[in-house]
């Protein structure tokens, strides 16, 4: 699953697409009601788990007390980023005080993103509490910890965990949900995260450069930053016929 680094931004559509692009945005005419959130102002691009694009509109005033993230991209900082004047699509004339522009730009792409992720955090950021499901199945859950990790959310959902992870001792050592090391570090599920940690370290293999197993597990992104450099992968690495071997320093 491909994430972009943490706090970097959705992009943003340009006003005067260029032939590559002008399909693209033709297909966003499709408008989801579960992404319509009231005083929404700014249209957001979408795309289902289908491949089919769609669109939707939040408020430009509860995404940027959500995140401070969406914040820097909705209220573009002049200041400190100088994105092209052609890559912007504001409201109306833009007023700029200090280095923060006043009017919120017109549309911001999501397409990268996981859409029913995505939608809880949307319904947590308007208020749609009743709307929150009270369990989230692994995937989502995993989606959960990349989106909020990468928009510096996790406040945002910190009253809905107790719920979500209740059955976290058990589910975090499941065949197949090797993630959970991403997520524990995510949520700040430190027994959970420790103990995971210790069996990594106990299990650790290589097959390859980059190539990390455990439990006969491929270890793949995302993982907490940095983690695998903090191992001594000395440990084993698998011979051709799959027999695992010791490695040398």
């Amino acid at each position: 699953m491909a994430t972009r680094p943490r706090g970097s931004l959705p992009r943003q559509a340009p006003p005067n697409p260029s032939p590559a692009t002008t399909n693209a945005t033709a297909i966003n005419t499709v408008f989801s009601d579960s992404f319509a959130f009231d005083n929404g102002d700014i249209k957001i691009l979408l795309k289902g788990s289908d491949g089919v694009e769609f669109i939707g509109n939040v408020s430009s005033h509860a995404m940027s007390l959500a995140s401070p993230v969406w914040k820097k991209f909705i209220f573009p900082p002049f200041g400190l980023t100088a994105p092209p004047a052609q890559a912007i699509q504001q409201k109306g004339a833009t007023e700029e005080r200090g280095n923060i522009c006043q009017q919120p730009v017109k549309q911001i792409d999501f397409r990268e993103d996981d859409p029913e992720a995505l939608r809880i955090l949307l319904r947590i950021a308007h208020l749609k509490f009743r709307d929150i499901p009270s369990r989230l199945p692994y995937r989502t859950l995993l989606s959960m910890a990349i989106l909020c990790d990468q928009y510096d959310c996790v406040d945002l959902v910190v009253s809905f965990l107790p719920q979500w992870l209740a059955d976290e001792e058990v589910e975090s050592k499941k065949p197949g949900q090797v993630n959970w090391l991403f997520i524990a570090w995510v949520f700040g599920r430190r027994k959970v995260f420790e103990k995971l940690t210790k069996h990594l370290v106990r299990s650790l293999y290589i097959v390859d450069e980059d190539e990390y197993y455990a439990s006969n597990q491929r270890i793949e992104e995302p993982l907490p930053a940095g983690i695998l450099g903090t191992f001594p992968v000395s440990t084993f690495k698998l011979n051709h016929d799959g027999n695992a071997n010791k490695l040398t320093r």
